[in-house]
């Protein structure tokens, strides 16, 4: 497992619709052939819950309908969303936990971090398993969901430069890898929640204990990260200008990489956070 020390990085803040005839017949839903491009699942309610068949990718749904939040209906009345499948949740505090769905508490606490989900009710319980044990709660976000909450423009920009950086050196190009740009996400976001800039957070210790508890397989790791620049060129200047994030990016070793840039709330120590999580 390779870890990197970062150094701060600064950079100047940049400053209807028609009402329809009551009379008028309801219209038919309009329905359409989506091709999954990431391994998917299928739910009875949307948000994760009520957890059905996965959908391998390349597979077409037929949909009726699509939320703003790119949730899908399907024909025969499931939720659908590209590459969610609901198997992790994150926790970012420590959380009580239940003997059961709507039971009593138990004494057992679960800390921030990442788990494996075994059932998601569609009344909002969620079940755990953490070792040998399971155990219920009732608050979590899907590690899914994190995909939607970086600056994917900045992302994708930062993946071309790295792999522009590497055809220079004669390497191969690394593939954006989805999982990993989940986890990239949480750490930048983590970063500007907790007002820190460190591979360890207050919270649940070592970035590789994200990685590791998401059960992602790997030989090798590895994470970058910035704070305070404004663009993807200037993030990856910061990163190419500091020799132990350089060989990060010009490794060999790493197939793989996820990234996740945050651009800060009003509270935050910086106005963004970046992350580069690097695998084989």
């Amino acid at each position: 497992m390779v870890k990197k020390f970062s150094v701060v990085f600064m950079a100047m803040i940049l400053l209807c619709s028609l009402a329809s005839p009551t009379n008028a017949k309801a219209s038919s839903p309009k329905i359409k052939q989506v091709t999954l491009t990431e391994t998917s699942r299928l739910f009875t309610k949307q948000g994760g819950y009520g957890r059905k068949s996965i959908v391998a990718a390349k597979k077409k749904v037929t949909i009726i309908k699509t939320t703003k939040d790119k949730w899908m209906q399907t024909k025969d009345k499931k939720w659908v969303k590209n590459g969610f499948t609901g198997d992790y949740i994150y926790l970012s505090k420590t959380t009580t936990t239940y003997k059961k769905a709507k039971g009593s508490k138990s004494t057992t606490k679960l800390a921030a971090g990442i788990y494996k989900v075994s059932a998601a009710n569609t009344n909002g319980w969620i079940k755990v398993n953490k070792g040998s044990k399971t155990y219920w709660i009732k608050s979590g976000k899907f590690v899914d969901s994190y995909i939607d909450l970086g600056n994917k423009k900045m992302q994708d920009q930062i993946v071309s430069i790295i792999n522009k950086e590497r055809a220079k050196k004669k390497l191969k190009p690394l593939k954006q890898d989805p999982k990993l740009t989940k986890l990239a996400i949480i750490r930048s976001l983590d970063m500007e929640k907790n007002r820190y800039f460190s591979h360890t957070s207050p919270s649940y210790g070592s970035w590789s204990n994200l990685l590791n508890g998401s059960g992602y397989k790997t030989y090798a790791a590895g994470e970058n990260i910035a704070a305070g620049y404004p663009t993807a060129t200037s993030f990856m200047d910061g990163w190419m200008n500091s020799t132990g994030h350089r060989e990060n990016i010009l490794s060999p070793n790493y197939q793989k990489v996820g990234i996740g840039i945050v651009v800060s709330g009003k509270n935050a120590q910086y106005p963004t956070y970046g992350t580069q999580i690097f695998a084989k």
